[in-house]
Parts: C-alpha cells; sequence; structure tokens
C-alpha cells in the first residue's frame, strides 16, 4: 500500500503538495483516482457538481497556458 502525506498548503494559490511516505511512484490509474477523490471532496465542501469542477479546473489550466504563451507580432 503506498502512503501518501500533505506537504504544505498554499491558500494563496489554491494549490498542496503530496509526498509519496512509503511505496512505489504511483501509476497513472492512481494518480486519476486520486484526482477524482480531490474533486468530490472539493464539490462537497463547495456544493458543486464534479462536473462543474471539472470544467472549472480546465478552463483555469487553458487560460493559464494561454497566458504563458509566446507572443507572436
Amino acid at each position: 500500500m503506498k502512503k501518501l502525506e500533505l506537504i504544505k498548503i498554499d491558500s494563496e494559490e489554491q494549490t498542496m503538495e503530496l509526498g509519496i511516505v512509503s511505496g512505489e511512484e504511483l501509476n497513472a490509474i492512481e494518480y486519476m483516482t486520486l484526482g477524482y477523490a480531490c474533486i468530490e471532496e472539493a464539490s462537497k465542501k463547495i456544493g458543486k457538481d464534479t462536473e462543474d469542477i471539472i470544467a472549472l479546473v480546465l478552463n483555469s489550466q487553458k487560460e493559464e497556458a494561454r497566458g504563458k504563451g509566446v507572443k507572436m507580432s
């Protein structure tokens, strides 16, 4: 069994960092399961559907990617 530990939370940027305490590196399915569990917990806390939260995350990632893009003149 793998154990994770919450390393730090940045409330200003609304991020958290997890680290693996024991066991091997997580595989892709485990990362997706962990991500979905976090989304479900967030949906309970803010009272929105999981689909709404996923859309918010995807949109914010797209906006961030656009902001960091190279400007072509």
